[in-house]
């Protein structure tokens, strides 16, 4: 269900027609009532709209792009100002939309499977993978995918209209006398099916050339009458697909370098054999996906997209790519989960790299403490704590522990940052290297980014505060302290997170350069 869990990792939004926001000054944002328990918005500071007479709050959890907010944004605001009345409009004031994906919970207090799409007095909550996109509804999931422009946001936000305007009455009498074969076991879809057509959802008329006003005008009188009586006739606001973040691109427009994808990905928690994956180049337009259970199926890449075919367990789903400011891919999106890319390996590493101390955090035994030294005949040797040693092989820039190893010949996912050793993935657990250099609090003083940036949690300053406390500050304006203590940086209880551990990577000369946080990696700037 809709928990605080869900909405810890939110982005939220409120913006003007033209997407400029500022900061509400002591400003609390209402909690929902009609659907208590389900959401929660105390993290959230508020912004508002610089047109007084509309105040929405846009929310998406962490799945969803920024043109998507940008754009439901646009949307709403836009059917909101075609109203005729004023009053109707201020109707609006403090409406909450909540932007989602596949991989969230369903609508709550709906029996249905799969629905997460509705629109109501007070709020409306949009799934954005069926918005500008050929895909499943997951309502219908045995259907094949369709292509759908705006038509599922405007029919839900036209839910919204005519419950808020109260017009439930008005639209009975209006589609009874005006549909010859009118079925009342539907009566709350007619309004909404007719107001995707007076805002052109499918954008149909871009293909046709037919205008708006004409397009409306081919309503049936009575409907007409009735939509012109509270939108404006002469307006030409549609909605557009321009822009929208392709699945294939990331968002950039252009085609993707499908040899930058071939690599290894890890999907974390690490909980079997199938969140380890490898992609390899199969052919000039298709890739390979095989994850460590031994299976692999096919990706291919056809009209700027990636989908696998229908011989993956999944069958033939979208996949998306993730890429950082340097436009390089660092993540996938398949099936409701996020795959990282990691190394593992480099050509511009050797064995004297692995060199050094290492830890798995939380450091729970002596097994969790680690060393790699070169032994006397040139190998690397892997000593832990607790006095157990075995042999590590580097091979063709892979790094594979020996048989004389007790949990037998293992692959090690190597993480390499310029040129240096930051962390090895063993078993299932993220060996961090700390080089035994005695970092102390103010070493974490700086700023970070997490790319790519897509709101202002992904913009962080770290300070210490009077107390000599180390303080994590966002650019949304929420803070939340964290102690380093023993080698282990962590968050305490009262962070929006709860209490986590954040694992940390240092640059040859022993600088911080990046921290792991709720699987989002954190780059330092300064």
């Amino acid at each position: 269900m809709y928990t605080k869990l869900l909405f810890r990792l939110i982005k939220f939004y409120c913006l003007t027609s033209i997407f400029s926001a500022s900061l509400l000054a002591n400003q609390a944002i209402r909690q929902p009532t009609e659907i208590p328990g389900h959401y929660n918005v105390q993290y959230y500071k508020p912004l508002y709209l610089q047109n007084p007479s509309i105040q929405l709050h846009i929310y998406g959890t962490a799945g969803v792009s920024d043109w998507m907010l940008n754009n439901v944004s646009y949307m709403a605001q836009n059917m909101i100002n075609n109203m005729r009345s004023s009053s109707n409009r201020s109707r609006f004031n403090n409406h909450h939309i909540f932007v989602i994906t596949d991989n969230d919970p369903d609508v709550p207090y709906s029996s249905l499977p799969g629905h997460k799409n509705t629109g109501t007095v007070g709020f409306t909550i949009l799934n954005q993978t069926i918005i500008c996109a050929e895909a499943v509804d997951t309502l219908y999931p045995n259907l094949p995918p369709t292509w759908r422009a705006w038509d599922t946001p405007i029919h839900e936000f036209g839910h919204a209209i005519e419950h808020t305007l109260g017009l439930e009455g008005q639209s009975d009498s209006v589609f009874r006398a005006a549909e010859s074969n009118y079925n009342s076991s539907v009566a709350r879809e007619y309004f909404s099916w007719n107001t995707e057509h007076w805002f052109d959802a499918s954008l149909s008329t871009n293909n046709s050339g037919q205008t708006l006003q004409s397009k409306r005008s081919a309503m049936k009188q009575g409907i007409f009458q009735y939509f012109n009586s509270i939108f404006n006739y002469n307006s030409n606001w549609k909605p557009t697909c321009a822009g929208r973040p392709d699945p294939g691109t990331g968002g950039n427009g252009g085609t993707i370098n499908l040899s930058s994808l071939v690599g290894s990905y890890e999907r974390r928690p690490i909980q079997n054999d199938w969140h380890k994956v490898s992609i390899t180049r199969e052919n000039t337009n298709t890739l390979r996906w095989t994850n460590a259970a031994g299976r692999s199926w096919l990706i291919n890449y056809t009209d700027g997209r990636l989908s696998t075919t229908n011989n993956s367990p999944y069958g033939a789903q979208v996949v998306e790519v993730q890429f950082n400011s340097n436009n390089q891919p660092i993540s996938l999106r398949f099936n409701g989960g996020t795959y990282t890319k990691v190394a593992g390996g480099s050509g511009g590493i050797n064995k004297s790299n692995f060199i050094g101390q290492y830890s798995r955090l939380p450091v729970e035994n002596g097994w969790h403490q680690v060393e790699i030294s070169l032994d006397n005949s040139g190998e690397l040797l892997w000593s832990n704590n607790s006095g157990y040693s075995w042999r590590l092989l580097f091979n063709n820039n892979q790094l594979r522990t020996g048989n004389d190893c007790p949990y037998g010949a293992q692959t090690i996912e190597v993480s390499v940052n310029n040129n240096q050793v930051s962390s090895l993935r063993f078993l299932t657990g993220n060996y961090i290297k700390t080089n035994n250099n005695g970092l102390q609090a103010e070493d974490f003083v700086g700023q970070y980014a997490r790319y790519p940036i897509q709101n202002d949690w992904h913009q962080v300053t770290i300070t210490l505060d009077s107390s000599g406390s180390l303080i994590w500050r966002n650019n949304a304006g929420y803070e939340w302290p964290l102690m380093y203590s023993n080698e282990q940086l962590t968050t305490l209880a009262n962070s929006p997170y709860g209490a986590q551990n954040l694992n940390f990577t240092q640059s040859a000369n022993g600088e911080v350069e990046s921290l792991e946080f709720n699987y989002d990696n954190y780059t330092k700037i300064d």
